[in-house]
């Protein structure tokens, strides 16, 4: 959180909310009061393809990482 000059308010940018249900991933974008109030929007979504493409992507480049042979002492 960014705290607003001149206020006793704090910029929320895309926190995350707990929810119930661990498929969706929900985020709001507002502003929090000092005694912890807050006014937001609160945005979300279960993003399944997206979390698919990019654990794909992340095992593929460990796959690749692990190709990479070590450096040798001499190299070293």
């Amino acid at each position: 959180m960014i705290r607003i000059p001149g206020t006793d308010l704090s910029l929320r940018l895309f926190d995350r909310v707990e929810t119930g249900d661990t498929q969706y991933d929900v985020f709001d974008v507002g502003v929090q009061h000092a005694d912890g109030g807050i006014d937001s929007i609160a945005v979300g979504g279960s993003f399944y393809s997206a979390k698919k493409v990019i654990s794909n992507m992340n095992d593929k480049a460990d796959t690749k990482g692990s190709d990479t042979p070590a450096p040798s002492a001499a190299a070293a």
